[in-house]
Parts: structure tokens; C-alpha cells; sequence
């Protein structure tokens, strides 16, 4: 008998490791480290559009060209027709009567000449330019025709010949504001910006009229060009003095206050210059610019949808309407509007750049890395424009291209702390750490007090296996900004060195910070596991299972005490788990079961298995193991009684 139950209980233990072994709930990282991965989001500048765009000075136009003579009595006939036509706007015509007329009289300089002036307004300036020298061969009102051929080589976009036709003609009438009006154009296109000021400053002194206010307009644009805003301002100001009705001069007033930081009286200005001309396109552009900058969006979007109805392919205006919608949170009609400005102008790099923000803010990566891509060839100079392609890129899954994309940003901006950061992150998620730790290294020295450089830094060196340098560094994130899971990070790099009671610590600062953070929780418990302090981490098991019923960590502490004859600790680990963990209850009470018994409590043992089969009497592994504990303490009963 004696041998046989021997063999019973060899039967009984051999099934019971069986049970054990399927027990085991393998929810439990294998390596500490592996749960340190949870590193920040990326800095995304994407969430912002562009800033608006504004439309620059506004230059008054080359004086026009002049017909002859107001004394027409000699005119040839054709001539006079011509000029009916011209002045009745049928400007073909007039140019083939003129043609008429030259045939008839080759050498009358007065019908070369009104010739020319058809020519020019029909934008035909080459040929004018030919009118215009037989005007000059044929010598009659010299200055005037010196003064055509000069005004038609510069609308021919010739300067250089414009030159010494415009100075003859002031030679012969040092006072012939049109002629140095157009003289001092000449020298601006030129990039003679001390001679062209000199010309319009005779031009004011000695012309009190329309063309020295516009004189005075472009005077100014050349000052503010020159660095001298405020000296600018006052020539804007002194020509709207003279006229107050020149929307050239208050544009460029308001654009110059703008400048200068003196942004009411430039809105003043734009609202004043849309009381005289509401059509005006360009003051809608700014002022609606001004009013994004106050974050005044549907006010803005009204002037630009005013401008786009006056000037519907005006690009700019389409674009800053598309900022506006961004803002708005209208990213459907933002992204028809960026489109539209694509439209009108397809190489507009910025509309593509914020269409791409605009694609990926409603999740459309696919596009919106298209759209980066077409920016980024538009202007490669852009280190922005990289490294938001950088970040979708990353977003998608593809970690080599934005590894790039952000490389090509750092090459354009080194100091760029985003670009340099989010490299980093892509390194670390494709485990090249040693490349991680060198790139937030990097990304340090931009940002030494940047937490998610630090804090990713330390991450890098517990996967490189430096817990010595990961303390450090955890150390000082925790000096930045007091966070679990730098507190938590710290407790891993200590348990690896060795250290358990400052781990502990560590861990306890993390729940100071987070008494809900269960993965302090859970390390703290191992802590006190090993160190035989088991009530204290079943303590501990029992918040994080009332945290989350479906954690297995308190079941699995009591299967390790369990394996290491520690039957008392499994106890008590199970003993939290059968109460929190609703789902291993059953799987619970039956290791509660069996440690009973492998602890010499087998009347116990049957006891807490008699309640699960109660409880559960469909589990048939609870079932087996009452049956063959209750079995046991048949035969000890009887071996006893005998």
C-alpha cells in the first residue's frame, strides 16, 4: 500500500507541474527595457499654416507718350482720321490711316510721331520705336520727339538707349517734368538709385503738379529700398498732400506704417484707400493680411473673396483665403482654395507647401507627401518645407525617406532643433540607437533644457545598455520637468546596475507624481518580491489589479513564488489576483488551491478547491485537481486511522 501511494503522489505532483506549466499567462514583457518605448510624439510644425502674404510698393507708371502738336491745322487727312479714331478708342484703325498718311508724306515728323504714339498704346513698342526715330529724322518739335523715343525705348524695356534720348530732350527744355520723370525710371531699372533720386528730387522742387506727387511716390519707394522707412513715409506723405486722391502714395503709406510697426494707422491707411477705390485688389490683399495677423480670419476671408471677385486668377488672393480657412477649421474649402491658387500660379511653392498641411491635417498622407515633395522642388532651400515632408514620411511608416528628408533639413538649417529631434525618433524606431543617442545628443546642444531630448537620450542609452549613463541623464530630465516616466525610466536604469533600494525610490517618486501609473506599480511590486518583502508588493499588486482587472502581474508573481517553493508569497499574490482580476479568478483560486496543499495544508487545499468547482463547475481543470487533492486526503485520512 505504502508503495503505491507513493506512486499516487509522484502521479499527483507530475500532474499537478502539467497544470502549472498551461497556468502561466504570458502577458509579462520579457525584458524590462522593452517597456521604456513609449517616447513623445513628433514636433510637428505642421499644425500652423504659412504666415499671409503681402503685395509689395507700387511704382507710378512711365509718363505716356505725347501726340503733336495741339496747332493740327497741316495734319494730312489721314491723319485726322487717325486721330478721331484713336480718340474714339478704335486704336487699329488709327495705326493703318497713320500707315496711309506716312506713305503720303515719308518725311512729316508730326505723323511719325502720332504714329508711334498709336503703336505704343497698343503695345506694339519695337515698332514704335521706329516711328519714333523717323520722328526724330524729320526734325520738327525736336524735344518732343527725343522725349517719344526715349519713353518708347524704356516701354521696350530698354533703358540704356531710353537714356540719352530723355537727357537731350530736358537739354532742349530743362523743365520738362515727363522727360525726367521717365529719365529717373530709367536710371532705377538701371540700378542707379543715386541718379534716379537726384531726377525725381528736381522733379518735386520744380513741379508742383500730378507728376511731382508722383515724382515724390517713387522718391519714397527708393528710400524705403534704400533702408529709410521713416524718410520714405514722408515723401508718401507729402505727395498725398498734394493729392490726396493717389492710390499709388497711400498704398505704399500704409505698406511703409506696416513696416515701421504701426499697424492701426497702416489698417487706417488701406480702409482710406478702399473708401476712394474699391476695387483696389491689392488693399484688399493687405489689409486682409493685417486683419490674419489679429486673427480676425472671416473678416480677412471676406476682403480677399472681395479681391478674388475683382481679380478672380489673383493667386495671392486665393492663398491667403486658403490660410484663412485653415484657421477656421474649413479645411475642405481651405484645400479648394490652395488649389485655386495652384491654378492661377503652379509654381507657387508656398500654396503647395500649406496644401500639403492642409491634406495632412484631415489624414490624406498620400497627397500631402506628394504636395511637400512638389514644394520642396520648387524651393529646395526651404528647410521647413523638408522637414514637415519629413514628418509625414514618418507618419506613413516609411523611416528611411524621412530619415532624409530631416538630414536635408539639418543641412540647410544645422541648428534645426525639430528636424534634429524628430531624426532621432525615426532612428530609435528603426533601432539604430547608437544613431538615436548621436542625433539627440545633437539635438541637446540646440535645446540643452529640451526634456524630450533628454528624457529620448536616456531611452537610447537603456537600449545600448549604458544604465550608468541613462541615470545621468534621467537624472537631469527629472531636474527639467518632474515626470513619471523619467521617475520610472530612472527605476529600470538602477535595477540594472544593481540597485534595488534607490530603484525602489525611484519608482515611489514616480507614484508620488502618478499614483495610478501601473508600471511603477508593477516594478516597485518586483522590488519588494525579491527582497522577500511580499506583503508589501502584494499591496502594491492589489492597486494596480483595482487599476486594470485585466493585469496578470499579481497572478503571475504568485506561479513565480509558486516555483520558488516561496507557497506563503503565492498566497498572497494569488490571493489579490482571485479578488481583482475577474478574468483569472478561476485560474486564481486553483494555484491558491494547490499551494495550499503543496504547503501541507491539504484539508485547505480541498477547501478553497471544494469553492472553485462550486464556483466555476464547468472549469474541468479545477474539477480535476479537488478530485485528486480530495483523493490524497482520503488516503492520509485512512493511512492515519490505521
Amino acid at each position: 500500500m505504502a508503495s503505491l501511494g507513493r506512486i499516487l503522489i509522484a502521479v499527483n505532483c507530475a500532474v499537478l507541474s502539467l497544470l502549472l506549466g498551461w497556468m502561466v499567462v504570458s502577458y509579462m514583457s520579457a525584458s524590462p527595457v522593452d517597456r521604456t518605448t513609449r517616447v513623445p510624439a513628433h514636433y510637428a510644425e505642421a499644425t500652423n499654416p504659412s504666415d499671409a502674404e503681402m503685395d509689395s510698393i507700387e511704382w507710378d507708371e512711365i509718363a505716356t507718350t505725347e501726340l503733336s502738336a495741339d496747332d493740327r491745322s497741316n495734319d494730312h487727312p489721314l491723319q485726322k482720321r487717325g486721330l478721331e479714331a484713336f480718340q474714339a478708342g478704335r486704336i487699329g484703325e488709327a495705326i493703318g490711316l497713320l500707315r496711309g498718311a506716312v506713305d503720303a508724306r515719308p518725311t512729316d515728323s508730326s505723323i511719325w510721331n502720332d504714329l508711334g504714339v498709336y503703336l505704343a498704346r497698343a503695345g506694339r513698342h519695337d515698332e514704335s520705336v521706329v516711328a519714333f526715330v523717323k520722328a526724330v529724322e524729320g526734325g520738327t518739335n525736336e524735344t518732343r520727339a527725343h522725349y517719344n523715343l526715349g519713353t518708347a525705348h524704356l516701354r521696350a524695356d530698354d533703358p540704356k538707349l531710353a537714356i540719352p534720348e530723355l537727357t537731350r530732350a530736358l537739354e532742349l527744355n530743362p523743365f520738362y517734368g515727363e522727360a525726367r520723370y521717365n529719365l529717373a525710371q530709367a536710371w532705377t531699372r538701371l540700378g542707379n538709385s543715386e541718379a534716379a533720386q537726384e531726377a525725381y528730387l528736381r522733379i518735386v522742387e520744380s513741379n508742383r503738379g500730378r507728376v511731382g506727387a508722383t515724382a515724390q511716390n517713387n522718391l519714397g519707394i527708393l528710400l524705403r529700398r534704400a533702408g529709410k522707412p521713416r524718410e520714405a513715409l514722408d515723401q508718401f506723405t507729402a505727395a498725398l498732400r498734394r493729392f490726396p486722391d493717389l492710390t499709388t502714395a497711400r498704398f505704399n503709406k500704409a505698406l511703409v506704417l506696416g513696416q515701421l510697426g504701426m499697424k492701426s494707422e497702416s489698417r487706417a491707411e488701406y480702409e482710406k484707400l478702399l473708401e476712394l477705390s474699391p476695387e483696389h485688389v491689392r488693399a484688399h490683399v493687405n489689409l486682409a493680411a493685417i486683419l490674419m495677423r489679429e486673427k480676425s480670419w472671416a473678416a480677412a476671408a471676406d476682403h480677399l473673396r472681395q479681391a478674388i471677385a475683382i481679380e478672380p486668377d489673383y493667386a495671392r488672393a486665393h492663398y491667403n483665403l486658403g490660410l484663412c480657412l485653415l484657421r477656421l477649421g474649413e479645411n475642405e474649402n481651405a484645400i479648394k482654395a490652395l488649389n485655386a491658387a495652384l491654378e492661377a500660379n503652379p509654381d507657387y511653392a508656398a500654396a503647395a507647401y500649406n496644401l500639403a498641411l492642409a491634406e495632412r491635417r484631415r489624414g490624406n498622407f498620400g497627397e500631402a507627401v506628394r504636395w511637400f515633395e512638389f514644394a520642396t522642388s520648387l524651393r529646395p532651400e526651404e528647410p521647413e518645407y523638408h522637414y514637415n515632408l519629413g514628418l509625414t514620411l514618418a507618419e506613413q511608416g516609411n523611416s528611411d525617406l524621412a530619415a532624409r528628408a530631416y538630414e536635408t533639413a539639418l543641412g540647410l538649417r544645422p541648428e534645426y532643433f525639430k528636424a534634429q529631434y524628430n531624426l532621432g525618433l525615426v532612428l530609435y524606431r528603426t533601432e539604430l540607437y547608437a544613431e538615436a543617442r548621436a542625433a539627440f545628443e545633437s539635438a541637446q546642444t540646440f535645446r540643452p533644457n529640451s526634456y524630450e531630448a533628454v528624457y529620448n537620450l536616456g531611452l537610447t542609452h537603456l537600449k545600448l545598455l549604458a544604465p550608468a549613463a541613462a541615470e545621468l541623464t534621467f537624472r537631469r530630465a527629472i531636474q527639467l520637468d518632474d515626470r513619471v516616466s523619467a521617475h520610472y525610466n530612472l527605476g529600470l536604469a538602477l535595477s540594472r546596475l544593481n540597485r534595488p533600494d534607490e530603484a525602489a525610490s525611484a519608482y515611489r517618486a514616480a507614484l508620488l507624481v502618478d499614483p495610478k501609473h501601473g508600471r511603477s506599480l508593477e516594478r516597485l511590486a518586483e522590488v519588494y518580491t525579491l527582497g522577500n518583502q511580499h506583503d508589501e508588493a502584494a499591496a502594491l499588486l492589489q492597486r494596480l489589479q483595482l487599476l486594470d482587472p485585466t493585469d496578470p502581474s499579481a497572478y503571475n508573481a504568485g506561479l513565480a513564488a509558486y516555483r520558488d517553493s516561496d507557497f506563503e508569497a503565492a498566497i498572497a499574490y494569488l490571493t489579490v489576483a482571485s479578488q481583482s482580476a475577474p478574468k483569472l479568478r478561476a485560474r486564481s483560486l486553483n494555484m491558491i488551491g494547490l499551494s495550499h496543499a503543496e504547503d501541507g495544508r491539504l484539508e485547505q487545499g480541498v477547501q478553497v478547491l471544494r469553492g472553485a468547482r462550486d464556483e466555476f463547475p464547468e472549469n474541468a481543470r479545477i474539477g480535476r485537481n479537488y478530485r485528486i487533492l480530495r483523493s490524497r486526503l482520503t488516503r492520509n485520512e485512512a493511512k492515519r486511522d490505521a
